[in-house]
């Protein structure tokens, strides 16, 4: 797999991605400031389940990220938090005309095609994957958090849901 496929694999307490510039991790914002409470007025970033696969006994889901509320004439560090981790910037990203998040937008008259960032994930029950776009002066940012393997309940009117908040349960 090439750094041009954009695909990253997010592990339950490793990150193996891309080292990030110096720039890039500037961008990246503190535990502290993590979370939907922090977007930028009006924005918001989601995410869409778009292929499950078996990888050595795993199930790794792949999503892509969507982003409203942003300018797409922007550069945004895509930054990354797992449990018992530091966030970390990725890679940069961009917002194409749909709003999705890539990494290469598409150009076709230098004949450049769009490269999508595909967030691949696996982990335990419970645990959150955090993800953050932040535009280089930090103004503009938007947050997401999946749970791949959400545990819920719901009995009649009750709802039930656990979500790991620290490494090992």
């Amino acid at each position: 797999m090439s750094v041009r496929t954009s695909t990253f694999i997010v592990l339950a307490l490793i990150l193996t991605i891309l080292i990030p510039s110096s720039s890039a991790a500037a961008q990246v914002p503190r535990r502290e400031e993590w979370g939907e409470k922090f977007n930028s007025a009006g924005a918001k970033l989601t995410y869409k389940e778009i292929d499950r696969t078996k990888m050595q006994g795993r199930t790794v889901i792949t999503y892509s990220l969507f982003a409203t509320g942003l300018p797409k004439d922007q550069h945004y560090v895509l930054c990354v938090l797992n449990i018992g981790s530091e966030p970390r910037g990725v890679t940069d990203a961009y917002l194409n005309e749909d709003g999705k998040v890539v990494n290469v937008l598409a150009d076709p008259a230098r004949g450049v095609k769009e490269d999508p960032i595909n967030a691949k994930a696996f982990g335990g029950k419970g645990e959150p994957i955090q993800f953050a776009l932040v535009s280089d002066d930090r103004n503009l940012r938007a947050f997401a958090e999946i749970i791949p393997f959400p545990v819920e309940d719901t009995v009649g009117p009750c709802h039930l849901s656990l979500i790991e908040t620290g490494p090992y349960y």
